[in-house]
């Protein structure tokens, strides 16, 4: 999703329900039961910082995942406000995700760098 998360903020007002086609969003709901699992594993292994980011990511993963559930049930011009109100949460959830995510690699390689010497 991290590959897709920078797909998503540059479509922008471009991203229509239509975009989702069933096997994207199936695919979407995939990475996000792995970025899950994923990151809790990372959680339970890592200091503070280290799993809140990584609680983080799960977090918005599972949004990101929903909110595409949302926008591709809204086909019906009749709901162009619930649309637009769905794609600025998606763009929201990935512009979200991507920083969080760049936040837990950093953090990440200061852990794995630290040899116990820093105070």
């Amino acid at each position: 999703m991290g590959q897709q998360a920078g797909v998503y903020s540059s479509l922008g007002a471009a991203l229509t329900p239509d975009y989702f086609t069933e096997d994207r969003t199936r695919r979407v709901h995939e990475m996000a039961r792995l970025i899950e699992a994923k990151a809790t594993e990372a959680a339970l292994a890592g200091p503070k910082e280290i799993t809140e980011s990584a609680l983080k990511i799960a977090q918005l993963a599972s949004q990101l995942s929903g909110s595409v559930s949302n926008f591709r049930e809204l086909t019906d011009e009749r709901y162009q406000r619930m649309q637009d109100q769905s794609r600025r949460s998606i763009l929201k959830y990935a512009k979200e995700y991507e920083a969080s995510l760049n936040n837990f690699t950093l953090q990440a390689q200061s852990a794995l760098d630290d040899d116990g010497s820093r105070k």
